[in-house]
């Protein structure tokens, strides 16, 4: 419900929902909203559960949740390798004293018929053990399986993205006196700014106030009326929240080989899997993903390419994505080490990929920084 509003019509959301002296029920995925609400319902894959209290304290409570199911599965996977252990323990010794009953055989220093007997037993035993064993097995298996099944799947992405890196004091961005206007109207008046390094960026303000202009600028989209622009790399790519880069027709690693012509299909597995599209998943078409696999799948592209972005910038990349998709992407973005310019209204997004310095687009008239 809060995907296109801005700072100013959020604020007097959230104001008017404190003051409500109703009941209310939201559906939403805006986490600084959710931590107004007195109680969360959460519909997941597992089924749907209730929790006391706003989104921090649902947090804490799945997170504390989370980690008691992890440490069951961990244990059953421990008592499965234990078990799989003792079996080999008792295959080994069985294995010892049939080499010995077949060395008795052999020296023919024991009566037949003891021989005999003395195999006949061993051969029982051997068959009530690989029963035992089977049994033990499937028991230990199925506790691993019923251990997976409440445990929901992470979507983190954890990668190393040093090819991204940026040295330290590298001027990355550097406008000066910048002035532009749609016709008669002036959207940005001698304005200035300088970004070095791996910068985090982030573009705040009202919706129309000369953010995405601001942006076209320094895409060079746009030619300004005076001041100069000069962008310290020519690796720079732009995502914006529709995802224009990825043809729809085509699979997603159809789309990393068109955007990567100089990389092969495993390349294509390879990254594609690092950003959780995994064997035969790579294959999806981009028309049938959620929003939130589309911008995965895009960051994929564009981050594990083999020349990535040093200059990234993102145009509100959190609208029209759940909560799992948001945590994906801001678990790459925190792993991604050049600059990061992000127009976005989302607070918590923001502080969840550590930006540093924040610009509120009425400053675009008469700043200097």
């Amino acid at each position: 419900m809060t995907n296109h509003l801005d700072r100013t019509a959020r604020h007097y959301l959230y104001k008017a929902i404190q003051t409500f002296q109703g009941g209310i029920i939201i559906a939403s995925h805006d986490r600084e909203l959710l931590n107004l609400m007195d109680e969360i319902i959460e519909v997941t894959s597992l089924g749907v559960f209730k929790y006391g209290g706003n989104y921090a304290a649902y947090q804490t409570h799945k997170n504390i949740t989370r980690h008691a199911k992890e440490a069951q599965l961990a244990d059953a996977k421990k008592a499965l390798s234990k078990i799989k252990k003792s079996i080999q323990n008792s295959i080994e010794k069985h294995e010892k004293r049939q080499r010995h009953g077949r060395a008795l055989r052999r020296a023919n220093d024991q009566p037949k018929i003891l021989l005999d007997a003395m195999k006949n037993k061993s051969d029982q035993t051997k068959g009530a053990h690989r029963i035992r064993h089977q049994r033990m097995l499937k028991n230990a298996e199925d506790k691993i399986y019923s251990a997976k099944l409440e445990v929901e799947i992470n979507d983190e992405i954890h990668i190393a993205l040093s090819t991204t890196k940026v040295p330290p004091g590298k001027m990355m961005v550097d406008i000066e006196e910048l002035y532009f206007s749609y016709g008669n109207k002036e959207i940005i008046q001698d304005f200035s700014l300088k970004i070095q390094g791996s910068e985090r960026i982030a573009l705040i303000g009202n919706n129309g106030s000369g953010k995405t202009t601001l942006v076209k600028l320094i895409l060079k989209e746009l030619k300004p009326d005076r001041g100069i622009i000069t962008i310290g790399t020519e690796r720079v790519s732009y995502l914006d929240q529709h995802v224009n880069l990825l043809k729809k027709d085509l699979t997603i690693l159809e789309n990393y080989l068109h955007l990567n012509p100089d990389a092969n299909e495993n390349d294509g597995y390879h990254s594609l899997a690092n950003f959780l599209f995994k064997n035969i998943s790579a294959q999806k078409y981009v028309r049938n993903l959620s929003n939130g696999e589309k911008l995965r799948a895009l960051l994929a592209c564009t981050l594990l390419s083999r020349t990535p972005p040093q200059l990234l910038i993102l145009d509100e990349p959190t609208n029209h994505l759940d909560l799992d998709s948001i945590k994906s992407i801001e678990s790459a973005l925190k792993n991604y080490q050049g600059t990061l310019i992000v127009i976005s209204h989302d607070h918590e997004f923001l502080k969840s990929i550590q930006i540093e310095k924040t610009l509120h687009a009425p400053s675009f008239l008469n700043n200097k920084r």
